[in-house]
């Protein structure tokens, strides 16, 4: 992931540092003179954003809609041609398979402001644009081709409430519940230059003053480019702190690459979600069918699993070891929070593609013996496959 952050941000200072070289050069050889100058525009907007995961060609699910922590920043360059390029870095929460999964976002995007055309007002600013961006979220990140709409409306010399609306597709789909989404901005605007782009006289001492705003847009910039490395060296931290706590927590003691790392915690979130089980006595006889169960992970400090079945079958709910190398799992009389008693756990296996839904799609498989205090005499047999969550696949 910083293999593609890092290109980004420095390709955009980069572009910023050329353009003051150039303004202080062309300042010192025309030092004695007046001549005729451009406004340049440049702007600072922070606010919050929605992202609509509802995978369907509606730009507007409302049951799929994402608002947690859902904030961010964008600096923004506006040429006196009506283009302009922007940096945006957003962060919320996506739902993925019954868990919220933290998700940043970088976008770089060129944008064209078309408003004189249409509205004729210089309190309002349309735009469209296109644009590059990458998204992490959590085990995994994407890049993305965007495609934006918005507009300001300047109730101030140099403030501006905004709206944008995004439209993400994905170039590389590597997971089929975030794919193509939506990404909905809503902001505050301040620029340092609230004239409109036109011809202008200004001394030395004007474009003095412009190059001194220029600079601190870039130490602004360079401020949130900063905090953004740190967040992400942060993350990767986190990580590898996680896995060797995994590591050291299980049987195997063996010492792991950062490959393995990685792929122990991406099998963390492949175990937890909803599974339909059925269960059935030694000899055969089936006593449910098809109960919907549900994993989860209660902390990210060891590997405990709960697994429950909300009172829907044999009201099982209890809290199980998985080894998250192999997936089997177990639990020795641990206590059952729906029937007060304890349950013991056996031959308990979460295996990759072993299964099929009720449609055939492949998916994954789980199986386990359960004994329940209050009839130490039977072992029930629970087998089933985990939902696709898709309605033709529910029973």
């Amino acid at each position: 992931m910083k293999s593609f952050f890092l290109p980004l941000i420095l390709f955009v200072f980069s572009l910023k540092n050329l353009h003051a070289q150039d303004i202080e050069t062309t300042i010192k050889e025309q030092s004695s003179t007046v001549r005729p100058k451009e406004s340049l525009n440049y702007f600072v907007e922070f606010g919050l954003n929605v992202i609509d995961n509802g995978r369907t060609k509606s730009p507007f699910d409302s049951e799929r809609l994402e608002f947690k922590n859902p904030f961010f920043i964008s600096l923004e360059h506006k040429s006196k041609s009506n283009f302009s390029i922007a940096l945006r870095f957003s962060s919320n929460e996506i739902r993925v398979k019954s868990e919220d999964r933290s998700y940043f976002g970088l976008d770089l995007s060129g944008r064209y402001y078309f408003d004189d055309y249409i509205f004729k007002n210089k309190d309002i600013d349309t735009y469209v644009g296109l644009g590059l961006g990458r998204f992490y979220l959590q085990n995994g990140g994407n890049n993305t081709f965007n495609v934006s709409f918005g507009g300001r409306y300047w109730f101030s010399k140099s403030f501006a409430v905004s709206f944008q609306s995004n439209g993400k597709l994905a170039l590389d789909p590597i997971n089929p519940d975030v794919q193509n989404y939506y990404q909905y901005n809503f902001g505050i605007v301040w620029r340092t230059n609230f004239k409109k782009v036109t011809p202008s006289h200004k001394s030395v001492n004007s474009e003095l003053k412009l190059l001194e705003d220029q600079k601190k847009m870039g130490q602004i910039a360079e401020k949130v480019a900063d905090k953004i490395i740190e967040k992400m060296a942060k993350n990767e931290a986190k990580k590898d702190k996680l896995a060797q706590a995994i590591v050291s927590s299980s049987n195997n003691k063996t010492e792991l690459d950062p490959n393995t790392s990685a792929r122990i915690l991406a099998s963390r979130s492949d175990y937890g979600g909803n599974w339909y089980i059925s269960v059935s006595k030694k000899n055969g006889s089936k006593i449910f069918n098809n109960v919907l169960h549900s994993t989860n992970f209660p902390s990210l400090d060891d590997n405990t699993m709960w697994i429950s079945d909300d009172k829907k079958g044999t009201w099982l709910k209890c809290k199980i070891d998985l080894n998250l190398f192999d997936g089997t799992f177990s639990a020795t009389s641990e206590p059952n929070v729906f029937d007060k008693g304890t349950v013991t756990i056996t031959e308990g296996k979460i295996e990759k593609g072993a299964a099929l839904s009720k449609t055939g799609h492949i998916v994954d498989k789980i199986s386990f013996k359960a004994q329940f205090s209050y009839d130490p005499n039977n072992v029930l047999i629970f087998e089933g496959h985990k939902s696709t969550g898709q309605e033709v696949d529910e029973y």
